[in-house]
Protein backbone atom coordinates (compact mmCIF):
# COMPACT_ATOMS: atom_id res chain seq x y z
CA UNK A 1 0.00 0.00 0.00
CA UNK A 2 1.38 3.41 -0.98
CA UNK A 3 0.80 6.46 1.16
CA UNK A 4 1.78 9.97 0.00
CA UNK A 5 2.12 13.09 2.13
CA UNK A 6 3.66 16.50 1.60
CA UNK A 7 3.56 17.31 5.34
CA UNK A 8 6.85 17.06 7.17
CA UNK A 9 6.36 18.26 10.75
CA UNK A 10 3.87 19.08 13.50
CA UNK A 11 0.49 17.41 14.05
CA UNK A 12 0.04 16.65 10.34
CA UNK A 13 3.23 14.57 10.24
CA UNK A 14 2.29 12.82 13.47
CA UNK A 15 -1.11 11.87 12.04
CA UNK A 16 0.56 10.29 8.98
CA UNK A 17 3.13 8.54 11.15
CA UNK A 18 0.48 7.10 13.50
CA UNK A 19 -1.68 5.84 10.64
CA UNK A 20 1.16 4.34 8.58
CA UNK A 21 2.72 2.73 11.68
CA UNK A 22 -0.58 1.08 12.65
CA UNK A 23 -1.12 -0.16 9.09
CA UNK A 24 2.43 -1.49 8.84
CA UNK A 25 1.93 -3.53 12.01
CA UNK A 26 -1.11 -5.18 10.42
CA UNK A 27 0.09 -5.55 6.82
CA UNK A 28 3.93 -5.24 6.71
CA UNK A 29 3.89 -3.83 3.15
CA UNK A 30 3.57 -0.10 3.58
CA UNK A 31 5.43 2.42 1.42
CA UNK A 32 5.52 6.08 2.43
CA UNK A 33 6.34 8.82 -0.07
CA UNK A 34 7.23 11.94 1.88
CA UNK A 35 9.46 15.05 2.04
CA UNK A 36 13.12 14.54 2.81
CA UNK A 37 12.69 16.20 6.22
CA UNK A 38 9.66 14.17 7.34
CA UNK A 39 9.88 14.11 11.13
CA UNK A 40 9.25 10.41 11.77
CA UNK A 41 11.39 8.66 9.14
CA UNK A 42 13.63 6.78 11.65
CA UNK A 43 10.65 5.46 13.64
CA UNK A 44 8.88 4.17 10.52
CA UNK A 45 12.05 2.60 9.14
CA UNK A 46 12.43 0.65 12.39
CA UNK A 47 8.96 -0.77 11.78
CA UNK A 48 9.97 -1.88 8.28
CA UNK A 49 8.08 0.76 6.30
CA UNK A 50 9.62 1.40 2.88
CA UNK A 51 10.46 5.11 2.80
CA UNK A 52 10.80 7.14 -0.41
CA UNK A 53 11.89 10.52 0.95
CA UNK A 54 12.86 12.01 -2.40
CA UNK A 55 10.59 15.05 -2.26
CA UNK A 56 12.36 18.32 -1.37
CA UNK A 57 11.04 20.31 1.56
CA UNK A 58 9.18 23.58 1.09
CA UNK A 59 11.44 26.36 2.32
CA UNK A 60 10.29 29.97 2.93
CA UNK A 61 10.44 32.47 0.09
CA UNK A 62 8.45 35.04 -1.80
CA UNK A 63 5.10 34.16 -3.38
CA UNK A 64 6.54 33.63 -6.86
CA UNK A 65 9.21 31.25 -5.52
CA UNK A 66 6.71 29.30 -3.40
CA UNK A 67 4.33 28.93 -6.36
CA UNK A 68 6.92 27.33 -8.61
CA UNK A 69 8.36 25.32 -5.74
CA UNK A 70 4.91 23.81 -5.07
CA UNK A 71 4.50 22.95 -8.76
CA UNK A 72 7.87 21.19 -8.80
CA UNK A 73 7.20 19.29 -5.55
CA UNK A 74 3.76 18.16 -6.76
CA UNK A 75 5.25 16.89 -10.04
CA UNK A 76 7.93 15.01 -8.14
CA UNK A 77 5.30 13.50 -5.84
CA UNK A 78 3.35 12.21 -8.85
CA UNK A 79 6.52 10.73 -10.33
CA UNK A 80 7.33 8.98 -7.04
CA UNK A 81 3.90 7.34 -7.01
CA UNK A 82 4.47 6.06 -10.53
CA UNK A 83 7.90 4.74 -9.54
CA UNK A 84 6.50 3.00 -6.48
CA UNK A 85 3.88 1.32 -8.70
CA UNK A 86 1.52 -0.16 -6.07
CA UNK A 87 0.16 -3.49 -7.27
CA UNK A 88 -3.34 -2.71 -6.01
CA UNK A 89 -3.27 0.61 -7.92
CA UNK A 90 -4.48 2.43 -4.79
CA UNK A 91 -2.64 5.39 -3.28
CA UNK A 92 -3.72 7.39 -0.26
CA UNK A 93 -2.89 11.09 -0.11
CA UNK A 94 -2.67 13.08 3.10
CA UNK A 95 -1.93 16.81 3.40
CA UNK A 96 -1.24 17.82 -0.22
CA UNK A 97 -0.85 21.46 -1.23
CA UNK A 98 -3.65 23.76 -2.43
CA UNK A 99 -6.31 22.48 -4.82
CA UNK A 100 -4.73 24.25 -7.81
CA UNK A 101 -1.69 21.97 -7.44
CA UNK A 102 -3.43 18.80 -6.27
CA UNK A 103 -6.12 18.59 -8.97
CA UNK A 104 -3.62 18.02 -11.85
CA UNK A 105 -1.81 15.40 -9.75
CA UNK A 106 -5.02 13.48 -9.04
CA UNK A 107 -6.15 13.71 -12.66
CA UNK A 108 -2.81 12.52 -14.04
CA UNK A 109 -2.64 9.58 -11.62
CA UNK A 110 -6.21 8.68 -12.50
CA UNK A 111 -5.31 8.65 -16.21
CA UNK A 112 -2.48 6.27 -15.35
CA UNK A 113 -4.96 3.87 -13.76
CA UNK A 114 -4.50 4.75 -10.10
CA UNK A 115 -7.32 5.13 -7.59
CA UNK A 116 -6.52 8.04 -5.30
CA UNK A 117 -7.96 8.10 -1.79
CA UNK A 118 -7.76 11.70 -0.54
CA UNK A 119 -8.04 12.35 3.18
CA UNK A 120 -9.81 15.69 3.59
CA UNK A 121 -8.80 17.10 6.96
CA UNK A 122 -10.30 20.53 6.27
CA UNK A 123 -13.41 20.30 4.10
CA UNK A 124 -13.61 24.09 4.28
CA UNK A 125 -10.35 26.01 4.73
CA UNK A 126 -9.48 27.54 8.07
CA UNK A 127 -8.79 30.76 6.17
CA UNK A 128 -10.01 31.56 2.65
CA UNK A 129 -7.11 32.53 0.39
CA UNK A 130 -8.95 34.67 -2.15
CA UNK A 131 -11.02 37.79 -1.34
CA UNK A 132 -14.72 37.32 -0.66
CA UNK A 133 -15.62 38.58 -4.14
CA UNK A 134 -13.87 35.46 -5.53
CA UNK A 135 -15.32 32.99 -3.02
CA UNK A 136 -17.29 31.15 -5.71
CA UNK A 137 -14.09 30.51 -7.65
CA UNK A 138 -12.41 29.09 -4.57
CA UNK A 139 -15.44 26.90 -3.83
CA UNK A 140 -15.34 25.66 -7.44
CA UNK A 141 -11.68 24.70 -7.09
CA UNK A 142 -12.49 22.69 -3.98
CA UNK A 143 -15.36 20.94 -5.74
CA UNK A 144 -13.03 20.01 -8.62
CA UNK A 145 -10.55 18.69 -6.07
CA UNK A 146 -13.16 16.49 -4.45
CA UNK A 147 -14.43 15.29 -7.82
CA UNK A 148 -10.90 14.35 -8.92
CA UNK A 149 -10.34 11.84 -6.12
CA UNK A 150 -11.68 8.29 -6.34
CA UNK A 151 -12.67 8.24 -2.66
CA UNK A 152 -12.69 10.88 0.08
CA UNK A 153 -11.91 10.10 3.70
CA UNK A 154 -13.22 12.61 6.24
CA UNK A 155 -12.70 12.56 10.00
CA UNK A 156 -16.23 13.22 11.26
CA UNK A 157 -19.83 12.98 10.11
CA UNK A 158 -20.27 16.77 9.91
CA UNK A 159 -17.59 16.95 7.22
CA UNK A 160 -19.43 14.32 5.17
CA UNK A 161 -22.58 16.46 5.39
CA UNK A 162 -20.70 19.52 4.10
CA UNK A 163 -19.31 17.55 1.15
CA UNK A 164 -22.80 16.38 0.31
CA UNK A 165 -24.71 19.66 0.77
CA UNK A 166 -22.14 22.28 -0.25
CA UNK A 167 -20.11 20.42 -2.89
CA UNK A 168 -22.65 17.86 -4.17
CA UNK A 169 -20.30 14.95 -3.63
CA UNK A 170 -22.07 11.59 -3.79
CA UNK A 171 -22.37 10.06 -0.28
CA UNK A 172 -21.14 6.77 -1.77
CA UNK A 173 -17.80 8.42 -2.46
CA UNK A 174 -17.30 9.54 1.15
CA UNK A 175 -15.97 7.41 4.00
CA UNK A 176 -15.87 8.64 7.61
CA UNK A 177 -12.80 7.43 9.51
CA UNK A 178 -11.98 9.51 12.63
CA UNK A 179 -8.69 10.76 14.00
CA UNK A 180 -6.93 8.25 16.22
CA UNK A 181 -5.27 8.62 19.59
CA UNK A 182 -2.35 10.99 20.10
CA UNK A 183 -0.54 9.80 23.20
CA UNK A 184 2.73 11.35 24.32
CA UNK A 185 2.91 9.32 27.53
CA UNK A 186 1.39 11.70 30.06
CA UNK A 187 0.12 10.00 33.22
CA UNK A 188 -3.49 11.15 33.49
CA UNK A 189 -3.10 11.64 37.26
CA UNK A 190 -0.15 13.99 36.89
CA UNK A 191 -1.01 17.67 37.28
CA UNK A 192 0.85 20.91 37.87
CA UNK A 193 1.50 21.60 41.53
CA UNK A 194 0.16 25.16 41.48
CA UNK A 195 -2.54 26.97 43.47
CA UNK A 196 -4.22 28.04 40.21
CA UNK A 197 -6.07 25.89 37.68
CA UNK A 198 -4.37 26.12 34.28
CA UNK A 199 -6.15 25.85 30.93
CA UNK A 200 -4.02 25.26 27.84
CA UNK A 201 -4.90 26.69 24.42
CA UNK A 202 -2.62 24.79 22.07
CA UNK A 203 -1.80 24.41 18.38
CA UNK A 204 -1.55 26.63 15.34
CA UNK A 205 -2.80 30.06 16.40
CA UNK A 206 -5.74 31.00 14.14
CA UNK A 207 -8.82 33.16 14.40
CA UNK A 208 -11.26 30.24 14.27
CA UNK A 209 -9.74 28.87 17.48
CA UNK A 210 -11.39 31.66 19.44
CA UNK A 211 -8.17 32.90 21.03
CA UNK A 212 -9.56 36.38 21.67
CA UNK A 213 -12.54 34.82 23.44
CA UNK A 214 -10.22 32.82 25.69
CA UNK A 215 -8.11 35.88 26.52
CA UNK A 216 -11.13 38.06 27.31
CA UNK A 217 -12.76 35.34 29.42
CA UNK A 218 -9.56 34.86 31.41
CA UNK A 219 -9.36 38.59 32.05
CA UNK A 220 -12.96 38.60 33.30
CA UNK A 221 -12.31 35.69 35.67
CA UNK A 222 -9.08 37.19 36.98
CA UNK A 223 -10.82 40.50 37.64
CA UNK A 224 -13.32 38.56 39.77
CA UNK A 225 -10.53 36.92 41.76
CA UNK A 226 -10.77 33.45 40.18
CA UNK A 227 -7.66 31.28 40.50
CA UNK A 228 -7.42 30.54 36.79
CA UNK A 229 -4.44 30.81 34.48
CA UNK A 230 -4.43 30.62 30.66
CA UNK A 231 -1.43 29.29 28.78
CA UNK A 232 -1.28 29.83 24.99
CA UNK A 233 1.22 27.72 23.06
CA UNK A 234 1.71 27.41 19.33
CA UNK A 235 2.91 28.78 16.05
CA UNK A 236 1.04 31.65 14.44
CA UNK A 237 -0.58 30.82 11.10
CA UNK A 238 1.23 32.79 8.41
CA UNK A 239 -2.16 33.89 7.07
CA UNK A 240 -3.29 35.36 10.39
CA UNK A 241 -0.53 37.59 11.68
CA UNK A 242 -3.01 40.48 11.91
CA UNK A 243 -5.36 38.49 14.14
CA UNK A 244 -2.52 37.45 16.42
CA UNK A 245 -1.49 41.13 16.72
CA UNK A 246 -5.02 41.83 18.04
CA UNK A 247 -4.64 38.99 20.53
CA UNK A 248 -1.35 40.37 21.84
CA UNK A 249 -2.88 43.82 22.13
CA UNK A 250 -5.76 42.37 24.18
CA UNK A 251 -3.32 40.49 26.43
CA UNK A 252 -1.42 43.74 27.04
CA UNK A 253 -4.58 45.35 28.43
CA UNK A 254 -4.48 42.96 31.43
CA UNK A 255 -1.66 40.38 31.15
CA UNK A 256 -1.99 38.94 34.66
CA UNK A 257 -2.59 35.20 34.55
CA UNK A 258 -1.88 34.79 30.82
CA UNK A 259 1.27 33.05 29.57
CA UNK A 260 2.33 32.80 25.93
CA UNK A 261 4.81 30.48 24.25
CA UNK A 262 4.87 31.57 20.64
CA UNK A 263 6.44 29.30 18.02
CA UNK A 264 6.50 25.69 16.89
CA UNK A 265 6.29 23.25 19.81
CA UNK A 266 8.56 20.26 19.05
CA UNK A 267 7.34 16.75 19.81
CA UNK A 268 9.70 16.33 22.74
CA UNK A 269 8.07 19.31 24.50
CA UNK A 270 4.46 18.15 24.19
CA UNK A 271 4.59 16.04 27.32
CA UNK A 272 5.90 18.90 29.44
CA UNK A 273 3.26 21.31 28.12
CA UNK A 274 0.43 18.88 28.86
CA UNK A 275 1.76 18.28 32.35
CA UNK A 276 1.47 22.00 33.05
CA UNK A 277 -2.26 22.03 32.26
CA UNK A 278 -5.35 20.74 34.06
CA UNK A 279 -7.44 20.78 30.86
CA UNK A 280 -7.32 22.06 27.28
CA UNK A 281 -9.45 24.99 26.18
CA UNK A 282 -10.99 24.92 22.67
CA UNK A 283 -13.45 27.82 22.22
CA UNK A 284 -13.53 27.22 18.45
CA UNK A 285 -15.84 29.35 16.29
CA UNK A 286 -16.11 28.75 12.52
CA UNK A 287 -14.59 25.28 12.40
CA UNK A 288 -15.34 22.33 10.11
CA UNK A 289 -12.38 20.02 10.78
CA UNK A 290 -11.60 17.33 13.31
CA UNK A 291 -9.38 18.57 16.13
CA UNK A 292 -5.96 17.03 16.57
CA UNK A 293 -5.63 19.15 19.71
CA UNK A 294 -8.71 17.48 21.22
CA UNK A 295 -7.27 14.07 20.32
CA UNK A 296 -4.01 15.07 22.02
CA UNK A 297 -5.84 16.15 25.16
CA UNK A 298 -8.13 13.13 25.48
CA UNK A 299 -5.39 10.62 24.67
CA UNK A 300 -3.31 11.94 27.55
CA UNK A 301 -5.90 12.23 30.27
CA UNK A 302 -6.80 15.87 29.90
CA UNK A 303 -10.44 16.90 29.70
CA UNK A 304 -11.54 19.50 27.15
CA UNK A 305 -13.57 22.66 27.63
CA UNK A 306 -14.85 23.22 24.12
CA UNK A 307 -17.55 24.33 21.74
CA UNK A 308 -19.41 21.69 19.72
CA UNK A 309 -17.98 22.95 16.43
CA UNK A 310 -16.96 20.77 13.48
CA UNK A 311 -15.50 17.46 14.59
CA UNK A 312 -15.70 18.56 18.22
CA UNK A 313 -19.41 17.77 18.01
CA UNK A 314 -18.52 14.08 18.24
CA UNK A 315 -15.98 14.58 21.04
CA UNK A 316 -17.55 16.96 23.57
CA UNK A 317 -19.56 14.71 25.88
CA UNK A 318 -20.09 14.46 29.66
CA UNK A 319 -17.41 11.75 29.57
CA UNK A 320 -14.77 13.98 28.01
CA UNK A 321 -15.26 17.55 29.19
CA UNK A 322 -17.40 20.64 29.52
CA UNK A 323 -19.31 22.24 26.67
CA UNK A 324 -19.01 25.91 25.74
CA UNK A 325 -22.57 26.46 24.56
CA UNK A 326 -21.74 29.23 22.06
CA UNK A 327 -18.62 31.13 20.92
CA UNK A 328 -19.04 34.19 23.13
CA UNK A 329 -17.01 35.58 26.02
CA UNK A 330 -19.95 35.01 28.37
CA UNK A 331 -20.25 31.33 27.42
CA UNK A 332 -16.51 30.76 27.74
CA UNK A 333 -16.57 32.38 31.19
CA UNK A 334 -19.49 30.16 32.22
CA UNK A 335 -17.76 26.98 31.03
CA UNK A 336 -14.51 27.93 32.77
CA UNK A 337 -16.42 28.59 35.98
CA UNK A 338 -17.88 25.09 35.71
CA UNK A 339 -14.37 23.70 35.26
CA UNK A 340 -13.09 25.63 38.27
CA UNK A 341 -16.00 24.28 40.27
CA UNK A 342 -14.71 20.74 39.76
CA UNK A 343 -11.42 21.70 41.42
CA UNK A 344 -8.17 19.95 40.55
CA UNK A 345 -9.29 16.52 41.77
CA UNK A 346 -12.50 16.65 39.75
CA UNK A 347 -10.68 17.78 36.59
CA UNK A 348 -8.16 14.96 36.90
CA UNK A 349 -10.97 12.45 37.43
CA UNK A 350 -12.76 13.78 34.34
CA UNK A 351 -9.51 13.51 32.38
CA UNK A 352 -9.16 9.89 33.45
CA UNK A 353 -12.66 9.09 32.15
CA UNK A 354 -11.95 11.02 28.95
CA UNK A 355 -8.81 9.02 28.25
CA UNK A 356 -10.56 5.70 28.87
CA UNK A 357 -13.39 6.65 26.51
CA UNK A 358 -11.14 7.95 23.75
CA UNK A 359 -8.62 5.11 23.78
CA UNK A 360 -11.45 2.56 23.65
CA UNK A 361 -13.20 4.17 20.69
CA UNK A 362 -10.39 5.78 18.69
CA UNK A 363 -7.36 3.46 18.81
CA UNK A 364 -5.11 3.50 15.73
CA UNK A 365 -5.51 -0.26 15.34
CA UNK A 366 -9.22 0.29 14.77
CA UNK A 367 -8.54 3.25 12.45
CA UNK A 368 -6.10 1.13 10.40
CA UNK A 369 -8.66 -1.66 10.01
CA UNK A 370 -11.18 0.85 8.65
CA UNK A 371 -8.62 2.01 6.06
CA UNK A 372 -7.80 -1.54 4.99
CA UNK A 373 -11.50 -2.28 4.56
CA UNK A 374 -11.75 0.77 2.31
CA UNK A 375 -8.75 -0.26 0.20
CA UNK A 376 -9.96 -3.83 -0.22
CA UNK A 377 -13.28 -2.54 -1.47
CA UNK A 378 -11.74 -0.50 -4.29
CA UNK A 379 -8.52 -2.36 -5.20
CA UNK A 380 -8.17 -3.83 -8.69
Amino acid sequence: MVHLTLASKSGAARYVYSLVAAMQKQDKRMTLICPEDFEFIPELQQLGVSIRANIPSLVPGNSFYLFWRMIRITLLASFEVLRAGPQDRVVQINFPYFAIFTIPMLMSLRLCGYKCVLTVHDVLPHKWILPESMRRAEMLSLRLLYMSAFRLVVLHSGAATILDKSFHVSPGKIVVIPHGTFSVGVNELEAPDTPEVTGLLFGTLRENKGILLAIAATQVLRSEGAAFRLRICGRVSKWEQGYWAKCKAQIAVRPDGIEVREGFIPSQDLKAELRRAHFLLLPYTDFSSQSGVAALALSNGRAIVATRSGGLTDLVTPQTGIEITEPTVESVVSALQAALGLRVSGLLELGLRARSYFVKNYSWDVIAKHHFALYEGIAV
